[in-house]
C-alpha cells in the first residue's frame, strides 16, 4: 500500500495538478484573433514561398491525384507569391513516361528537378533514397532561393491563403523562426470510428493544448506539416535530424536553446487526412511517444541549464516531453490493483483505479473544450468510447515511451492512407 500511495502521489504532482491547471485556463480565456498577429493589408515585398510537397510512399498514386489539382490551384489563384515543390524520395520512383504523362520537362535528367512549362511546380526525384521526409526535405532546402518555406504532407487538402498569412508574420516579426498551423480533419466526409478517434487526439494537442501555449508565451512545437520555416534559421540548425524519431520537435528544440522560438496560430488551420486503420493509429503513435521520450533524454539537461529559456518555458517544455510518462504510472497503479484484488482488498483495488478515473475525466474534459459537440463529422460512439480505449491503450502507450529512452536510430515505419488529398 505505501508504493501505491507513492505511485498515486507521484501521478497527482506530475500530471493531476498540470492538467486542472491546463483545463483551467482553457476555460477562464479566450484566444486572440489570428488577423490581430498580422496587420492585415501590410505587403511583405517580394518574398516568396517555397511550398514543399514531401512523398515518401506509393509516389505514382499520389503524383497522378496531386498533379492535376495542383495545376487547377494554380489556374484559379494568383501565384506570383509561392512555388509548389514535390520531393518524391519513394521506392517505387517515377517512372518517366509517367512525368511526361504529367507534362514535366527535363525527363531524364535527373542532376536537375523537373518543371511544369509557365507553372510554378517543381518535381525532385530524389534516388537512391537514403533516408525518410525529413532527409528529403535536406536535400531540396538548400538549393532554394526563397527565404521562407513551408511544409504540407501529400494527403492533406492544400489551402494557399493560410500558409501566406503565416508567411507574412514571419516578415512581419523577425523574432520568431516559424509558425505552426492548426490540424483539422477533412472537412467533406464522415470520420469513422478510428478516424475519429485520431481526430479527437489531433484537435486535443492543436486547439487545447497549444491555446495555453499561445496565451502563456509558451514554446510551440513543430508538428511537421502545415508549417512554415525561416529558411536561414533552418539551415543555421543544419536541417532535420533524421536519426531521431521526432526531427521536426528536435528542430524547434534546438531553436528554442539558442533563444530562437516559434508561433503557433489556433484560428487558421489546415486539413489533414487522419489514420483510418488501428495499425496505422498504432505506428503512428508509437513514433509520436517514442519520439518525446527520446528527446526527453537528449535535451533534459540542456534546457534545465538553458539561459535562454524562462522558468514557466522549462516547465512547459517538460510537460510536453513527459507527457505520456502518466502511462507508466498508470500500469504500476493496474498491476498494483490486481495484486490487491487477489488478496480480495477491495479498497486497494478502489485507490490503485484512481489515476484511471482520472485519464477518463481528463479525456471528457479536453472533447468538451476542443471538439465541439455540433460537429457531427466524429461519430457519437468515437466520442464515447475514446476515453476508455485512452485508458485501455495503457500498456502501450508505456511500453511506447519507455522505449524511446532506448532506441538510438530512426525505425522507420511507413504510414499508409486511403486518401492522399
Amino acid at each position: 500500500m505505501i508504493l501505491l500511495c507513492f505511485v498515486l502521489v507521484l501521478f497527482f504532482i506530475l500530471y493531476v495538478i498540470p492538467d486542472i491547471g491546463f483545463h483551467f485556463w482553457s476555460a477562464v480565456h479566450s484566444l486572440p484573433s489570428d488577423k490581430e498577429w498580422i496587420k492585415v493589408g501590410v505587403e511583405s515585398g517580394d518574398d516568396e514561398l517555397a511550398i514543399l510537397i514531401p512523398i515518401y510512399n506509393n509516389s505514382q498514386t499520389v503524383l497522378h491525384q496531386l498533379v492535376p489539382k495542383l495545376k487547377q490551384l494554380l489556374r484559379v489563384q494568383k501565384h506570383s507569391k509561392y512555388k509548389f515543390y514535390l520531393i518524391d524520395s519513394s521506392t517505387d520512383g517515377s517512372t518517366n513516361l509517367i512525368m511526361q504523362e504529367l507534362g514535366f520537362n527535363n525527363v531524364g535528367n535527373k542532376k536537375s528537378p523537373y518543371s511544369l512549362n509557365n507553372i510554378p511546380l517543381v518535381y525532385y526525384h530524389l534516388v537512391p533514397r537514403k533516408g525518410g521526409k525529413a532527409w528529403a526535405i535536406n536535400q531540396v532546402v538548400g538549393q532554394l532561393t526563397q527565404n521562407y518555406f513551408a511544409i504540407v504532407d501529400s494527403d492533406w487538402i492544400l489551402t494557399v491563403d493560410e500558409l501566406l498569412l503565416a508567411k507574412e508574420l514571419l516578415v512581419q516579426k523577425p523574432q520568431y523562426s516559424y509558425v505552426q498551423l492548426s490540424w483539422k480533419a477533412q472537412n467533406d466526409k464522415k470520420l469513422g470510428f478510428v478516424e475519429g478517434m485520431d481526430q479527437i487526439s489531433i484537435e486535443y494537442c492543436h486547439q487545447f493544448k497549444n491555446r495555453i501555449r499561445i496565451l502563456n508565451e509558451l514554446p510551440v512545437i513543430i508538428h511537421g506539416s502545415a508549417v512554415v520555416i525561416r529558411k536561414s534559421d533552418f539551415l543555421n540548425e543544419n536541417g532535420f535530424d533524421d536519426r531521431v524519431l521526432s526531427e521536426d520537435v528536435d528542430l524547434a528544440v534546438r531553436l528554442m536553446l539558442k533563444g530562437r522560438m516559434g508561433v503557433g496560430l489556433s484560428n487558421l488551420s489546415m486539413q489533414e487526412c487522419p489514420c483510418d486503420h488501428m495499425y496505422q493509429f498504432l505506428m503512428q503513435k508509437l513514433r509520436w511517444v517514442s519520439g518525446r521520450s527520446q528527446l526527453l533524454k537528449k535535451y533534459f539537461l540542456p534546457i534545465i541549464k538553458s539561459q535562454n529559456l524562462s522558468f514557466k518555458q522549462k516547465f512547459s517544455l517538460m510537460t510536453y516531453f513527459n507527457y505520456y510518462g502518466r502511462f507508466v504510472l498508470v500500469l504500476l497503479s493496474l498491476i498494483f490493483g490486481v495484486y490487491f484484488a487477489a488478496r480480495l482488498d477491495d479498497l486497494g483495488v478502489i485507490i490503485s483505479l484512481i489515476p484511471s478515473f482520472w485519464l477518463v475525466v481528463h479525456r471528457y474534459l479536453s472533447q468538451l473544450q476542443t471538439v465541439p459537440l455540433k460537429t457531427n463529422k466524429i461519430s457519437l460512439l468515437s466520442r464515447l468510447v475514446e476515453p476508455f480505449f485512452y485508458v485501455l491503450m495503457t500498456p502501450f502507450y508505456a511500453y511506447s515511451f519507455l522505449t524511446g529512452f532506448i532506441v538510438q536510430e530512426r525505425r522507420w515505419h511507413v504510414i499508409q492512407k486511403k486518401s492522399y488529398t
